[in-house]
Formats: structure tokens, C-alpha cells, sequence
């Protein structure tokens, strides 16, 4: 055992030598992430570099036996020191997925080999190495979080501000101790087939191969069901036969590496097999498409068959069928799809004309050509229980809106967006007693602003009013009535606080003035307490309203924007959604708040 772990030490300092930017690379980014976890925001300013962090070590990795190892030092260089100058979040934009996707496809594609048994053996070699180095990685993890875990309850430390321990440990895990591992274990010779015979005969052979034998007879007898009845396939065979076609790709390239493998007979005819669940998809791929359009999804969906049907193609001839063009071709289809024709674009404009060509054909517009809220409500009454078609106009609806900049939208529609439109529907639509305002917009602060402010937080958090299932059970009947609930700041730390008192009443009998809904805010450098119901009491006073008259929602309608930003005097408090309920012999009560952000005057 000390042996074994003596050869491991001596694996890593010769991994440590043959690549020494690598692990520059991985410690410095290590170390500046650890240095920032505890703050959020930081976090976020660090999540370009994260982003690129894959894509600077593989081409390290890739390049570290040519001439120009040490004069690609300038690449990490430059990504550690200029990653926030990047006006893009890359890891919501498609392009960065299929940039990486594409420099993993190299990875694995290393030496680009045109014998195929090379090819895949180095392939193989380089996917196990990196389900290892996650494995180990993960151990790792978990030892460090064991022995702190075990060090925090035996002397009883402080358990709340040990959480960014653990957040740490996972970053070093992730950061440091996958990647070294990762070129620890490709030290290993990767053209050594035993490394893998054992276990991979037997999961091939008698596990996976099996199942694909099956998996071709499901597929297949689906269409001898489906031909019986006289019907066509349906579009969801694409999500059955896109994993078969790929699944069977990857088996049938392993079968390779294999010294006494199994059902030849059935590999020898796979390819043709394989032509009918092509089909299959491309069908259903013409029906999603013309009953539903295209979505940046099915345009994947696309690229992903289109790959798929020319590696099939090219492995019916001989002479074409080498894996490493498999990998060329997935390439460059997906660079020359994502950088050239732009799926989010294409599926976005397609997506708008068909909720226009719909608004159009159905009459939902006004005289403005904006969408008429009468109008779509009129229209669902008419539908009745055609769920199916409603869903079909919400869902055009709201792809448009999550793609359009929330202002182009409300210019062209006329509402604020999709759930703004549902919203006043179902408030059309149910009971006139509750009404709620939502504010779906980003804060935004200018100058003046930050001017008037002390300071400005942002935070999202849900609170309802009080009532009898907030009461607490405890211990000789006793119950703990809930008197206020709010939030206590703590450094950059948000905690969600609950005041209680004891009573020896039974929880069930207890009555909740439904007026009480007390919220407080601490560790502001003073503590702000109010009863919401008297800042909504204020609001209707203001607007010259009866608050306890019932009123209709286009009158509650005036008061929105002071619903959503409270004044409470010292301090603003900004909503993301209010909800009030009218009680009889009361009047208008909170039932419940979403929080967007507080302003110190």
C-alpha cells in the first residue's frame, strides 16, 4: 500500500515538471477564487473566468509538446487579467456551450489517428482518466469536509459561519485537484488495452450490447405497431431514437477494443438497422417543426441529427469510416450552426412571426395592434376544454417574450410580458377579493439614485401574513404564537428570522388578528420594524381610497407602483409581488410580499 502511494507522490512531481503552465494556470485561479467565496458578488464577477477556465487548460494541455508551449503562456495570462472585460455572461450564451463542446471534442480527439482501434483505445482512455480524476477529486472532498465536520462537533465550534469552508474545499476540489489528477493519470500508457479489457468485456458484451440488441427491437417493433394501425409516427420517437442512434454509435466504435467481443453478427448489420430509426427522426423532426416552428432547442435537435446522419453515412463506406472524421465533421457542423447561423436568432424571428400570423388570425389585437387583454380572455372563454390549444398560444407567447428585451416587447405587444397578460386574465377571471401587483422589471439605479441612498441591497425572499399554521407545537401543550417574521443581515449574510411568544393556549384555538403582519429589518446599522397593514392603510389614505371598501382592480390598479415601492419613512422597500385579500368588516389586508430589494435613505 505505501508502495503504491510512493509511485502516485512521484506521479504527480512528474506531472508537476512535464506541465508546469498548467498548474500555474490551475493554482492561480484556485487560489483567487478561494479568496473570493464568500462574497456573491464577487462570485459573479468571477464567473467569466470560470467559464474559460476548461477552455485555457485543455489548449494547454493539447500544445504542451510543440514549439509554442511556453509562447501560449500569454493565453492564461491574459484570461486571468482581462476575464471581466468581457461584455458577455458566457455561460448563458449558446456559442460559449458549443465552443466547449467543440474543444472537448478535441480533447478526446488528441492525436487524431486514422486507424480507428488507436483512436478510439486513446478516445477511451481519456474519458475513463476523467470519470477517475472526478471520482478522486470527489473523495478528496468529502475527506476534507469529514475531518471538519468531525473537528466543528467535537469542540463545538461556531456552526453557522463554517458553511464557506466547504464551498472552499469544493473549489479546490474542482479547481485544482480534478485537473492534476486528470494529467496524473494520463501519465499512464494510453495504448495499453488491458488498462481496460476486463471490465470493459463484460459491460459490453453481456450488459451494454444486449441492451442495444433490445433497444433496435423496441424501436422496430414500434414501427411494425404503428403500421398495423395505419398511423404515423409521432413527433416524441425523436427522443427515443436520437439516444438510440448515438448510444449505438459509441458501442459499435468501442467493439474495437475488444479481444473477444460479442454479437458480431449483429454489429455487422447495425449500420443498416440504424437507417430506419434516421428516418424516424427526421420525420419527427418535420412534424415538430411544422406544427410548432423552430425553437432554439429543435435547432439543436437538427445540428445533432444532421451530425448523426452523416456518421452513419460515411460508415457505410469503408474507406470513409474513421472515427476521427466522426469528430472533424461534429466540428465543424456545430461551429459553422452556432457562429454562423445563430439558433437563438433564427428560432426568435420564426417564433415572432407565428405569434403574429396567430394574434392576426384570431382577432386578439386592439385598434392599436397591440395585444387586447378583452380580447385573449374572450377568446380562452371560447376554447372551453381545448387545453392543448391555449397552451400552444401561451407557449409562442412566452418564448417570444423570454427572447425579446423586456422593452421591445411591451412596444410591440403592448404588455409588460407573457405572465403580466396571465396574470390580468386570471385576475379577470377569479375571485374580486384578492388583487396582486407584480413588478417584473430589473432595478435599475441611476445618479440620483445612489445619491438619495445610503445604501441599496438587493435580496429575494417570500413572506406571508400569519395565521393558524404558523403557531408552533412545543412541549406540555404549550404553543408558540408567531408575532413578527423579518431578516437579520449578518456581513453579506442573509437570515430569515421568526419571533415567538409562549402561550399555554392549544395552537388550534388560538385567533390571528389578520391585521397583525409585523416585519422587521436588522444589522442595518438601526433596526427598521413596521405592520405592513399600516403602510398599506397609508397607501390607500394617500390615493384618497376607503380601505375598507372593495374596490375594482382598475381603481387598485392607481396605487401599483406604491404598493410596489413602500415608503417607510427612513427606508424603501422595493417588492417583486404583493397580494392583498379584502376581508369583510376589515377591509384590505397583505397576504403575502416577495422582496426585491431595501433602500436606507
Amino acid at each position: 500500500m505505501l508502495s503504491k502511494l510512493q509511485r502516485f507522490t512521484l506521479m504527480i512531481k512528474s506531472t508537476i515538471i512535464k506541465h508546469p503552465l498548467e498548474i500555474l494556470f490551475v493554482t492561480y485561479v484556485t487560489i483567487l477564487l478561494i479568496n473570493n467565496v464568500s462574497d456573491y458578488e464577487l462570485i459573479k464577477r468571477f464567473q467569466n473566468l470560470i467559464a474559460l477556465f476548461p477552455i485555457c487548460f485543455i489548449l494547454l494541455y493539447l500544445i504542451r509538446d510543440t514549439k509554442a508551449y511556453w509562447l501560449f503562456a500569454l493565453i492564461p495570462i491574459a484570461i486571468v487579467f482581462f476575464f471581466d472585460q468581457i461584455n458577455l455572461t458566457l455561460l448563458e450564451d449558446s456559442r460559449y456551450w458549443a465552443t466547449i463542446f467543440c474543444v472537448f471534442l478535441c480533447l478526446i480527439s488528441q492525436y487524431w489517428y486514422k486507424n480507428n482501434h488507436y483512436f478510439v483505445a486513446g478516445t477511451t482512455n481519456k474519458l475513463v482518466n476523467i470519470v477517475f480524476a472526478t471520482v478522486l477529486s470527489g473523495i478528496i472532498f468529502a475527506t476534507l469536509s469529514a475531518i471538519t465536520i468531525a473537528i466543528i462537533a467535537l469542540f463545538d465550534l461556531n456552526k453557522q459561519n463554517n458553511f464557506h469552508i466547504f464551498e472552499k474545499f469544493g473549489i479546490f476540489s474542482s479547481f485544482w485537484a480534478f485537473p492534476v489528477l486528470f494529467l496524473t493519470l494520463e501519465q499512464q500508457t494510453t495504448n495499453d488495452s488491458r488498462y481496460l479489457n476486463r471490465i470493459s468485456e463484460m459491460l459490453l458484451n453481456w450488459i451494454l450490447s444486449p441492451a442495444l440488441i433490445i433497444y433496435t427491437a423496441i424501436i422496430y417493433a414500434y414501427v411494425i405497431f404503428i403500421a398495423a394501425k395505419g398511423q404515423m409516427p409521432d413527433g416524441v420517437v425523436a427522443n427515443v431514437a436520437l439516444p438510440y442512434l448515438a448510444f449505438g454509435l459509441a458501442i459499435q466504435a468501442v467493439q474495437l477494443l475488444l479481444k473477444n467481443a460479442k454479437w458480431q453478427w449483429f454489429y455487422s448489420l447495425f449500420t443498416y438497422l440504424a437507417l430506419l430509426p434516421l428516418t424516424l427522426i427526421w420525420y419527427a423532426i418535420y412534424i415538430r417543426f411544422s406544427h410548432y416552428g423552430l425553437t432554439e432547442a429543435r435547432i439543436y435537435l437538427v445540428i445533432g441529427t444532421i451530425t448523426l446522419s452523416i456518421c452513419y453515412t460515411l460508415l457505410l463506406f469503408k474507406q470513409l469510416a474513421q472515427y476521427r472524421l466522426f469528430s472533424a465533421v461534429s466540428i465543424a457542423i456545430i461551429l459553422i450552426s452556432v457562429f454562423i447561423l445563430d439558433p437563438k436568432t433564427v428560432a426568435l424571428k420564426d417564433q415572432t412571426k407565428r405569434l403574429d400570423n396567430y394574434l392576426l388570425k384570431h382577432k386578439l389585437l386592439d385598434v392599436n395592434n397591440k395585444i387586447s387583454t378583452k380580447a385573449v380572455l374572450k377568446y380562452q372563454e371560447s376554447l372551453n376544454e381545448n387545453r392543448d390549444e391555449a397552451e400552444y398560444f401561451y407557449s409562442m407567447l412566452h418564448y417570444v417574450a423570454r427572447g425579446m428585451p423586456a422593452a421591445q416587447f411591451k412596444e410591440k405587444y403592448g404588455v409588460n410580458s407573457s405572465y403580466d397578460l396571465m396574470s390580468e386574465i386570471r385576475e379577470r377571471n377569479t375571485d374580486p377579493r384578492y388583487f396582486e401587483a407584480t413588478n417584473s422589471e430589473l432595478v435599475r439605479l441611476t445618479k440620483a439614485d445612489m445619491a438619495n441612498a445610503r445604501e441599496y441591497i438587493t435580496f429575494s425572499s417570500q413572506l406571508y401574513r400569519p395565521n393558524s399554521f404558523s403557531h408552533q407545537k412545543i412541549e406540555n401543550k404549550l404553543c408558540q404564537k408567531l408575532l413578527s417574521q423579518g431578516y437579520y443581515f449578518e456581513g453579506n449574510i442573509l437570515n430569515i428570522e421568526y419571533q415567538y411568544s409562549e402561550t399555554a393556549q392549544d395552537c388550534s384555538s388560538i385567533t390571528q388578528d389578520p391585521t397583525e403582519f409585523v416585519i422587521y429589518f436588522k444589522g442595518l446599522g438601526t433596526t427598521i420594524e413596521f405592520n405592513i397593514n399600516d403602510i398599506l392603510k397609508k397607501i390607500f389614505a394617500k390615493h384618497h381610497l376607503s380601505i375598507t371598501q372593495q374596490h375594482k382592480n382598475e381603481v387598485l390598479e392607481k396605487i401599483k407602483g406604491d404598493l410596489l415601492k413602500m415608503d417607510l419613512g427612513n427606508s424603501v422597500l422595493g417588492l417583486k409581488h404583493i397580494e392583498l385579500r379584502f376581508e369583510d368588516n376589515i377591509g384590505y389586508i397583505v397576504e403575502s410580499i416577495s422582496t426585491q430589494y431595501i433602500m436606507l435613505k
